[in-house]
Parts: C-alpha cells; structure tokens; sequence
C-alpha cells in the first residue's frame, strides 16, 4: 500500500430510519479545530548555486526536493488542536472527571438498537489518511462496531457479536473469542492513545467499567485531566455537553480531547496527539453520529 494513499472503510447505513440523531453541534469542533498547515518546503528556485542554464540540473534538483517534501509529509504531523480549558465558552463541569468516568461506563451498558458511523482522520509514524467505518448495535448480544487502530489502522478492526459468540479483530493479531457477556480484560496500559476508538465502546461490548480506570490511570502517571461543560443548540434545543481533557508531555499520548453528549452520554469527537518512542508525532481525529430507535437486526445478520 502507497503510504500516502488515503485509506477508506466505508460502509453504508441501509434501511435504517433514524427517530434521534445525535451529533455535535455546528460551531463545535470544527470551528475550534487547528489550522492544518503544509509543510515547509525549500524552494529550489532560490538555490543560488543552481545554473538555470543546465535543465538537467534542475531537473535532478525539483527531484531532490519533492523526494524530501515527501519524506517530511510523513513524520511532520499535521497538529490537531486539543483544546485549552476553559477557551470558547466551556466552564469547569460540577461533577468529577472519575465521578463523570463512572457515569459514562453506566450509561453504555444500556446501549441498544444503535445505528451510528464516523470518520477519522490520523497520521502515524507510516502513514497518514481518512478512514470512515460504523457501528451498529441491537442488543448486547448482536452488535458489530468497526474501530480504529491508530497504530495499525488497515485493519480489519472490528469488534462482533452473533448472539452467542464474541470476536475482536485487530488487524494481523490472532483473533481473540469469547462468549457474548463474558467480560474482558482491560487493555495493557499504554494503549490508551491507539485503541481509544474501541476503548470507547468496552463497557458495553466487555461487561466492564473502562472510562473510570482510564482517567483514574491517567491521573496516576501525571496527566492534567479536567471536565467542562457547555450548553449548545442542537436540533432547535438547547443541550449540555460536556469536553474532557488531558495533557502530559513526553512520549507516548500528550494530549486528549472527547466530547460528549450531556443526556446520551456519547461520545462525539475524540482527538489526541501523541509522540512514538523515536520522537515521532502521531495524530487522530474521531467524529461519529450516533442515530437511535433503530431497528439494525436484521442487517447485522
């Protein structure tokens, strides 16, 4: 696969009629989101050793150069912005971000009869494109939920359920199986940054309490974590949201961002920047509507 070719999962949502829908207001993350500069190329025109008489020259010149533009486009990130708190309106929420943690993984055990997609945008140490998948949920024995490995994001990457048995996918990985409602075991620390899109959704495909442990793991190894919320018209109402943040330097994932909704309590967006273990930068964006009151079974099958 061309490193620089985008790579697309895109699948369609048919036959599903949406009674709610819910998505970030406009004037949310995109209007917040960070200007995406190109990366500075040097100009081979103001070269003075160059002699504009020897095409040749030239020629091998524009090479070089488009060779090193390229070489750049893959290790110099395009920053996504995750924001500073308290910008744009977003005060200190009431509740705690653990307390507010525990709150997330109870309101996803009740997941049902979901219809939702998203895109993603990212860029690794190897490759930078879009990727757009779905998720689709009718009980919490009948569900597919296509995800994101950051770091290896051609997958398949998909976590399954038939009604009786459970698969997780994660590209060349063997694959893992279990019986539906079996819980799972929390993911190696660390893996937070890559596998966020899945962890997401853990505490209702895994039985488990995933977004408490997180934050809490993500105070212990010294991250500003912090809870806002804000009220946005969405739909023709007035709504609250809530933006999760949080911020170390170093290696390894250096800065979150998720928003929520504040009645569903789903997340929106997620972003985050990350730095790999030869000072690489790592980048992904996550934007999903979630569409509810749907009936998916019979497409799941």
């Amino acid at each position: 696969m061309n490193r620089r070719t985008s790579f697309f999962l895109a699948l369609m949502l048919v036959g599903c009629q949406a009674t709610q829908t819910v998505v970030e207001p406009k004037g949310g993350s995109k209007s917040e989101s960070s200007d995406r500069p190109s990366p500075i190329v040097p100009n081979v025109a103001d070269n003075s050793d160059e002699n504009p008489s020897d095409p040749q020259k030239v020629s091998e010149k524009k090479i070089t150069a488009e060779i090193a533009k390229q070489e750049r486009d893959q290790v110099e990130a395009t920053r996504v912005t995750v924001a500073q708190p308290g910008s744009n309106g977003w005060r200190l929420a009431k509740v705690d971000p653990l307390a507010f943690g525990a709150m997330l993984d109870d309101a996803s055990k009740k997941w049902s009869d979901i219809a939702g997609s998203f895109e993603m945008t990212l860029q690794n140490t190897e490759m930078r494109g879009q990727q757009l998948g779905k998720f689709l949920i009718s009980d919490k024995s009948l569900y597919r939920i296509e995800y994101v490995d950051v770091g290896d994001p051609t997958g398949p990457n998909v976590v399954r359920a038939d009604g009786k048995n459970k698969l997780i996918l994660n590209g060349k990985q063997p694959v893992k199986k279990g019986l539906v409602g079996q819980p799972g075991q929390p993911l190696a620390k660390g893996m937070f940054y890559r596998l966020f899109t899945r962890q997401a959704f853990e505490p209702f495909t895994e039985g488990r309490p995933t977004w408490e442990p997180v934050l809490s793991n993500l105070k212990q190894q010294g991250y500003s974590v912090t809870l806002e919320s804000k009220d946005m018209e969405s739909g023709g109402v007035m709504r609250p949201f809530y933006r999760l943040i949080a911020k170390k330097p170093g290696q390894g994932l250096n800065a979150f961002e998720a928003r929520f909704d504040g009645i569903r309590l789903v997340p929106l967006t997620m972003k985050m920047n990350a730095t790999s273990a030869d000072g690489k930068p790592i980048t992904a964006e996550w934007r999903a509507i979630w569409n509810f009151n749907q009936q998916v079974k019979d497409k799941l099958i």
